[in-house]
């Protein structure tokens, strides 16, 4: 048994980067929470994304944030409903340590089918080269 087996894919409801199986994602955002996280440094709130068809939820860091307000045009996450996102693996700095994470394309969104919904960002585009591919979260 490997630490991606105990930690990585698996129980828990918070999308880890083990659960991508190293490919990028295409979800579709179907709420949005926001949530106390309890840390070392005291009780954190952050906004929580649900998917469609999907157990595992994202909780997003401040970056992941501030990509879905540009990709979005809207700083309010109620706003951020129905629409597509792509997940990809990454790796980024944290305390000292380069560690795997989860990051938003800040290149790729699609917006609601809903006409009554926000018309989104005008330059998102689409990313062609990622394959359909059903993760199992």
């Amino acid at each position: 048994m490997d630490i991606d087996q105990i930690y990585g894919t698996g129980g828990g409801k918070f999308l880890k980067v083990a659960d991508l199986q190293g490919r990028s994602v295409k979800v579709t955002v179907e709420r949005t929470s926001v949530e106390t996280l309890k840390s070392e440094e005291g009780d954190k709130q952050q906004v929580v994304l649900h998917f469609v068809g999907k157990e595992k939820v994202l909780g997003l860091n401040k970056t992941n944030a501030e990509t879905m307000a540009a990709l979005t045009g809207s700083r309010r996450p109620s706003d951020w409903q129905g629409y597509q996102i792509q997940l990809n693996p990454a790796r980024t700095h944290f305390r000292d340590k380069v560690v795997d994470c989860v990051r938003i394309d800040l290149n790729y969104s699609q917006p609601p089918q809903n006409a009554n919904a926000r018309a989104g960002n005008p330059q998102a585009r689409t990313a062609a080269s990622v394959a359909d591919f059903e993760p199992p979260f």
